[in-house]
């Protein structure tokens, strides 16, 4: 027996299927309207977020860790948005952002400069700066790549994945440390 796939209700769709709707290139066309204005008011979120991933990445004399967990929300952030609406460099340039405030937070330690080269490269990606082009773009993210192997922070795509539950429960096994008394 074959099953019938299931096609969830879409505005568009409710427009198209209405009587007296709108014909299918229209629903198209109000669509693709509805969606640019969204793009924009994104694009603002986006351009403010990258302001204040700015600001916080100054030297200030707020607490280190409170000042990385802010640049960290803003990296997360700007990648949830730059995924939405294909900025792939943007979203590049995020993560590596986030992958040097985790390790830095980790460490108790800070590094301005790297910081500063990481949030330089948000604003390089902004959606409305003037795109670098895809062989500058791929040579700014290797670069903060290589920022990153040099003061040897993991990149998250590089990690090991965890261990599994049972490879977890075998660490604990005494038997295993030699501490066993049997």
């Amino acid at each position: 027996m074959l099953a019938k796939p299931f096609v969830p209700s879409t505005r568009l769709s409710r427009l198209v299927d209405r009587d007296g709707g709108l014909w299918r290139d229209q629903a198209i066309g109000e669509a693709a309207r509805g969606l640019a204005v969204l793009r924009e008011r994104f694009f603002d979120i986006l351009m403010g977020l990258i302001k204040d991933a700015e600001d916080a990445a100054l030297p200030a004399p707020e607490m280190l860790q409170d000042r990385l967990c802010r640049l960290q929300r803003l990296a997360n952030q700007i990648i949830n948005l730059a995924g939405t609406f294909g900025l792939a460099a943007l979203g590049e340039a995020a993560k590596r952002l986030c992958d040097l405030t985790s390790a830095l937070k980790e460490r108790d330690t800070e590094l301005d400069d790297a910081i500063l080269i990481h949030v330089q490269a948000l604003r390089l990606f902004a959606p409305r700066a003037a795109y670098p082009g895809p062989e500058a773009a791929s040579a700014i993210l290797a670069e903060l790549r290589r920022v990153l192997h040099h003061f040897e922070i993991p990149i998250l795509e590089d990690a090991p994945p965890p261990p599994k539950r049972a490879e977890k429960d075998a660490d604990k096994d005494p038997a295993k440390d030699g501490n066993s008394t049997g």
